[in-house]
């Protein structure tokens, strides 16, 4: 049964990849949606696991997992403006254990803002919905019953600030992130965190290809 569904996978990346190439004036393993360029992404694979909940070799469990991982990411121009928004997912289906079956999503966007010759700015969101897989976060002792899952929202900002060549430029960056576990509470209610990171740097051009940089970082968790 595992054997003809990794077969049907492979068909359908096959089928991915000649969609690809139907558009010859489109980039390279992209084709337009309106618009915008899509690139799509299907990988398949079949493993054989010795250990999957990371025990003592004399307690070890065995398995087969087939694992999908598949993304889309989508493009979009506007003049100098450069837009990005995509979804990744991996996705694992245990043959025996399946309370060790997994999905990890993750959604992103980006946006890329070129203001004008001196200034720049970047822009980041990021959604993870993923899981920690049994033996992975606390060790055999205290090992859940099944995968510990959690969701993590990030903002991240860049700014620069200086035309390409110049003497000396500025660049000023920060995000926050907020983890929080949604099951297995007794073992993973003290794991959630949020985490704001910030920090600038400023580089002196001192040949035409050697910067001296100065650069300040800060995290705080909470």
């Amino acid at each position: 049964m595992r054997t003809i569904s990794y077969s049907k996978l492979l068909l359908l990346s096959a089928i991915f990849s000649w969609t690809q190439t139907g558009y010859a004036q489109s980039p390279p393993g992209a084709f337009p949606v309106g618009s915008m360029y899509a690139y799509p992404e299907l990988e398949a694979s079949v493993r054989r696991d010795s250990n999957i909940n990371i025990q003592p070799s004399a307690t070890a469990q065995s398995d087969t997992i087939l694992n999908l991982r598949l993304s889309v990411r989508l493009e979009a121009k506007k003049d100098a403006n450069l837009y990005t928004f995509g979804y990744r997912g991996d996705y694992g289906r245990y043959n025996h254990e399946t309370s060790n079956n997994f999905e990890n999503h993750e959604l992103f966007g980006e946006a890329n803002l070129p203001i004008d010759m001196r200034n720049f700015l970047r822009l980041k969101m990021q959604y993870l919905d993923r899981v920690d897989p049994i033996g992975t976060l606390n060790g055999p002792a205290t090992s859940t019953p099944v995968p510990s899952r959690w969701h993590q929202p990030g903002i991240f900002g860049f700014y620069s600030y200086g035309a390409e060549g110049a003497m000396g430029r500025i660049e000023l960056e920060g995000g926050y992130i907020d983890k929080r576990y949604t099951n297995n509470q007794s073992v993973t209610s003290g794991l959630n965190f949020d985490r704001a990171n910030y920090g600038g740097t400023f580089l002196w051009r001192v040949r035409s290809k050697t910067y001296l940089t100065f650069n300040l970082q800060q995290s705080v968790n909470h």
